[in-house]
């Protein structure tokens, strides 16, 4: 992905070095099966856009947030906590990358009030994109925020930011965007070019990749109370 959308222009072709997914990757759930996973989250009712009320660059997408929580609500039920445990890692198992500090806190706040996040909070890193030069982590979920109806963008047409955010992940990578705004004006633009390479993946049914356009609430507690017949 980083190659093909980064470098393939320039005559690069870069080779990872990770090798096979780890054992562990065969036990996650839906919707963390594939290595890269794109949530559109322009696709459903829910979508609210982006919002500025101080215009000074304080954008939030309180849609994208709750996405973001849901995606770690499905890393915190009982036989996914257990698995981040034995991840072995020399920082965070979870890092969650948004491009604006104000969604940033909003992540965080709502993620302090969630009471199922308790059993794995400490495992996961909650930043910017200009602050992860040079961490990296098994699971990354980056929230894209801008979502309007003129398709600004703002500086997400940057190759140097879209690069550092989608090259932080080791095993698992999801991306929390909503995609019509990269596929007509800015289609040409580092995330209209990652949006269609992930599409074209997609279509041709590739395993490592994937599209969802729906992820509905998580039901946690039935989660425990599943894990607690079969323990």
């Amino acid at each position: 992905l980083v190659s093909d959308c980064f470098y393939k222009d320039d005559g690069v072709q870069l080779k990872t070095g990770r090798g096979e997914s780890q054992a562990w990757c065969e036990q996650l759930d839906f919707p963390w099966k594939s290595p890269v996973t794109w949530i559109d989250s322009g696709a459903g009712p829910e979508s609210t856009g982006d919002s500025d009320p101080s215009k000074r660059g304080k954008y939030v997408n309180p849609h994208e947030a709750r996405l973001v929580l849901r995606l770690l609500q499905r890393l915190a039920a009982p036989h996914q906590a257990e698995l981040l445990k034995n991840i072995q890692s020399s920082h965070h198992p979870i890092g969650v990358i948004t491009m604006y500090s104000a969604q940033k806190a909003l992540l965080e706040k709502e993620l302090s009030k969630a009471e199922w996040a308790a059993s794995i909070r400490s495992m996961i890193r909650i930043d910017t994109v200009d602050s992860y030069q040079g961490q990296e982590n098994p699971f990354i979920i980056l929230s894209l925020v801008r979502d309007n109806i003129p398709e600004m963008q703002g500086f997400m047409w940057e190759p140097s930011r879209i690069n550092v955010s989608l090259s932080r992940a080791q095993e698992r990578l999801a991306i929390v965007g909503a995609a019509r705004m990269w596929r007509k004006r800015n289609k040409l633009d580092p995330l209209g070019r990652v949006l269609r390479f992930i599409e074209e993946k997609t279509a041709l049914r590739h395993p490592g990749y994937a599209i969802v356009t729906e992820l509905p609430e998580f039901d946690f507690q039935q989660s425990v109370r599943e894990e607690a017949e079969h323990a």
